[in-house]
Parts: structure tokens; sequence; C-alpha cells
């Protein structure tokens, strides 16, 4: 989904781009004074902030570091080039949508950073992430109108591009951290509604396949993990997967509707639940805690917080459907 967030952001600022000619122009101007600078001896040991020329695979992080360089040392930069006799250089360059760009673009790297986190749970951080952006990009009769046109295409692209992307797994994930289980984010009453059921009958399939597939939570673990296993079946024996094979025991239709009883009743516990000061924003944490008094949810979340933002695939999913 960081992908695909970036993806979005591209594809408006290509567009703001192709159709804004004057959006067109501060970009090649940019792009030919980073040339300048770089191919020039001593101007950048002048600048308070080195004028950066990109990094990294995702153009969004370039276009913000790019950005933010430039702003920090636009004031240097034209005493620099005057000095030079190249201030023409600066003619196309707007230092008021310089810095509203960079004000625009700076949500957005912690949004990536939210998504791309290692070694702790990604996948919650999907539909609040959305609405996070949705949030940073609303009209503001105060901006710039390069600005303005630049969210619009934004909120175009977020609705096309991102929130085609988010599958029930992506509520349920963000259901399971309790700093977004009332997802007070979400202002349409009525499409939260549904997404609260969608979510109930998401959990209530993830436990069937859990109690059904209790090996599920390894399941999901091996799909990132490329260490061989540790007993390998003899290639010449034609029997070996029978002979491995073990027989799982179902429960019985009592025991299913037992345990759909104590399921909704866990889910009642959790949603009257307040989340201590110290919480430390890892569903990890909070899970571990209450294994025994919410265990079917905590087997739940077990079984899906392991899977990152960015690996949710079809193959992953499966799982998932009724």
């Amino acid at each position: 989904m960081a992908h695909r967030c970036n993806t979005t952001l591209e594809t408006a600022w290509n567009k703001e781009n192709a159709e804004h000619p004057t959006f067109a122009a501060f970009n090649l101007a940019i792009r030919e004074l980073r040339k300048y600078v770089n191919q020039s001896s001593g101007i950048q040991d002048k600048l308070p902030k080195t004028l950066k020329g990109g990094c990294g695979t995702r153009a969004w992080r370039s276009y913000f570091t790019i950005h933010d360089s430039l702003n920090a040392s636009i004031e240097q930069l034209n005493n620099v080039l005057r000095e030079r006799q190249e201030q023409h250089r600066l003619f196309n360059i707007d230092p008021i949508l310089v810095k509203e760009i960079v004000k625009l673009m700076n949500p957005f790297s912690m949004i990536f950073d939210k998504l791309e986190m290692a070694n702790i749970p990604t996948l919650q951080n999907v539909v609040p992430n959305y609405y996070r952006m949705m949030n940073d990009v609303r009209a503001d009769i105060n901006d710039h109108k390069i600005v303005d046109a630049l969210k619009t295409k934004i909120r175009s692209c977020l609705d096309d591009k991102f929130l085609s992307s988010i599958l029930p797994i992506h509520w349920v994930a963000t259901y399971l951290d309790p700093s977004f289980k009332s997802f007070s984010f979400v202002s349409d009453r009525s499409y939260l509604e549904t997404q609260k059921k969608t979510v109930r009958k998401g959990l209530h399939i993830l436990m069937s396949n859990i109690i059904h597939h209790p090996d599920i939570s390894c399941t999901l673990q091996h799909s990132f993990d490329n260490s061989p296993p540790s007993k390998r079946m003899k290639k010449d024996d034609p029997f070996s997967d029978f002979l491995n094979a073990k027989t799982t025991k179902h429960p019985s239709n009592g025991n299913r509707n037992a345990l759909t009883i104590e399921l909704d009743r866990q889910i009642q516990m959790y949603d009257s639940m307040e989340i201590d000061d110290d919480y430390d924003n890892n569903p990890f944490t909070f899970w571990y805690r209450h294994k025994g008094d919410l265990s079917l949810l905590a087997k739940i979340s077990k079984s899906l917080l392991v899977i990152p933002a960015s690996s949710v695939g079809m193959h992953q999913l499966q799982f998932f459907t009724s």
C-alpha cells in the first residue's frame, strides 16, 4: 500500500504538471537549478541546507526532499546567484509556492513511514492513512492556486487508486488496533455502520478459519519467511505426504455456536474498553496483555497483523473469503 500511496500522489503531480503551464515551468526551473548547483563548485557549501537531487525509489519522497532543501536555502541561493549573475535561474520559481508545497508534502512522508515500518504491525494503518491524507488535502481558501489544483487532483486520485485498494481485511486490522477501533475518523455514519458490519463478519470468518486451521498464523508468517523447513519429505517415497498428514478435528455445531457467542461477547467487551495512557501504539503489546480475557480476538490479531501493509496479496486473503 505504500507503493499505491506513492503512485497515487505521483499521478496527481504529473497530471497537474501536464495541465498547468506555470507549474510545468516551475518544475523545469527547479530541475535546471538543481543541475546547475550540483555542477558548479562553491555553491552547496554556502547554503544552509544542501540542495538535494532526489532520493530513493519513492518519487513523492524525492519531491519533498528537493522542495524542502530548496525552501531552506532559497534566500541564500538568491544572493549567491546574484553574485554570479545567474539570478534568472530563479525567475520561474515562486518562493511562496515552494513553501506551500513543502507544507503539503510533509505529512505524506510520515504516512509512508507508517506504512513501511519494520518489526511492528502496519496493516492496521492503511484505512486511517487514507482518511489522514484526505484530511491533509482539504481545500483551503488561502492556498496558492496551484496547490489548490494539486489538492483537487490528489483527492481524486486517492479515491480512484487508494480507496479502491482498501479491502475488508484492512478494516478488520484497523479495528484490532485499540487506537482506531471506534473508527472516529469516519464522518459518514451510514458508511461507518456498513464497515462495522463488515468487520464483525470478517472477525467471525477469521475465527472460523483459525478454528479449522489452527496453524493459519504460521502459514501467514511463512509467506514472509524464506527459510527451508526443518524436515523435508523423502523424495523417493510417493506416500510421504500421506504419512506426514495430520487429521484436524473440526468443532461440532454446538461448539461452533458457543464460539460464535463467545466471540460476540469479546467484541462487546473490547468495544467498551478504555485504552490505557501507556499504550505504545503497538497492537501486539495490547493483545499480549489481553490474550487471556480476549483470547479469540488475540488469536485473530496474531494471525492477521503479521501481514505487512505492503504485502497483502490474494494468496494471503483466501482465508478471508466466506
